[in-house]
């Protein structure tokens, strides 16, 4: 591949394929179960598509991802995979020097809140809860009056 990727004038990047066909491209939830036959279907997020989309989305990202290499070993892979994905289910940047205590990655199994979340706090309708707005919501108030007409 590298001598024909040579020959034709494009770059080839060479990439860990261990569990491209079952990771979650959301969530980065990892399981065999995921992926049935041609479809796939994340068991945490539910997330569904084509098993060969999710597994391009996933060879892509490998090209630009330094943490996983191409010689290493797929249960290493599993490990890092497994790392995000309790990251995400927390809400705490993958990689960061934070201590997550043990009882903080658990969910309540009635409602599938995070233990942190109040029984009471409403769920954002944004998918980032409003973190990655550009700018403040604007008050009616600081509009001023409506333009005439």
């Amino acid at each position: 591949m590298t001598y024909k990727a040579e020959l034709n004038g494009v770059g080839l990047t060479v990439v860990n394929a261990a569990y491209t066909s079952q990771s979650c491209p959301r969530c980065w939830f990892t399981s065999k179960v995921n992926r049935r036959s041609e479809r796939f279907e994340c068991g945490e997020c539910a997330y569904t598509g084509s098993a060969d989309a999710v597994a391009a989305t996933n060879v892509l990202r490998r090209g630009s991802d330094p943490a996983i290499t191409c010689f290493m070993s797929p249960n290493d892979v599993k490990q890092i995979l497994e790392a995000r994905w309790r990251s995400a289910r927390t809400g705490r940047a993958w990689g960061s020097n934070e201590v997550v205590p043990a009882l903080d990655a658990l969910r309540d199994l009635n409602d599938g809140r995070s233990r942190e979340q109040p029984v009471g706090a409403k769920q954002p309708t944004d998918p980032h809860g409003g973190a990655l707005s550009m700018s403040p919501p604007v008050l009616e108030a600081e509009r001023g009056p409506a333009p005439s007409r």
